[in-house]
């Protein structure tokens, strides 16, 4: 999984965020992942709600022929 990108819930926030994975600790079980605002986590990924994103899926924001805002995360719908 590592270099996958994903979507991570945060329950306190009430959204997804956006990132890829970068490692994985096989000590403790913990995945490293940077989010898209730079933002770097370890976690145990099967105790988190994650949305597999396609690998050619790019760090959102990142065109820079686009004029759309810089996303970094999503709210689901009817939350």
């Amino acid at each position: 999984v590592v270099g996958r990108r994903v979507a991570i819930w945060w329950p306190t926030e009430e959204l997804f965020f956006f990132g890829r994975i970068e490692g994985y600790n096989v000590g403790n079980g913990e995945h490293q992942v940077r989010y898209d605002d730079a933002q770097k986590e370890e976690c145990m990924l099967f105790m988190q709600r994650v949305k597999w994103l396609d690998d050619d899926v790019p760090p959102l924001g990142n065109d820079s022929a686009s004029t759309a805002p810089v996303l970094k995360f999503v709210r689901p719908p009817g939350v």
